[in-house]
């Protein structure tokens, strides 16, 4: 049980990197609002993650958002055998 929290918790820290960079390139997207979406990424993750699929050919951000989609996915599967683990 231990291993599949341990995998959860290193994936919301790729989770959390990802976010991060995320917010950083909308900061820097003058064309498309700026701070003012850096923002709302930082108040809802979820907004965040919509825009950078939406805009992950314009900032060469595929990597990326593969990467946090993926650790998204796994976060919830590895959460979900650690919950039904612990009961």
């Amino acid at each position: 049980m231990a291993i599949v929290s341990i995998l959860a918790g290193v994936t919301g820290l790729v989770s959390l990197v990802c976010w991060v960079m995320t917010l950083i390139t909308m900061a820097q997207d003058k064309e498309a609002g700026g701070i003012g979406h850096a923002v709302g990424g930082f108040f809802c993750g979820l907004y965040a993650l919509i825009w950078g699929w939406q805009n992950r050919v314009k900032h060469n951000r595929e990597t990326v958002m593969q990467v946090w989609g993926g650790a998204v996915v796994a976060g919830m599967v590895l959460n979900g055998i650690a919950t039904a683990m612990a009961s």
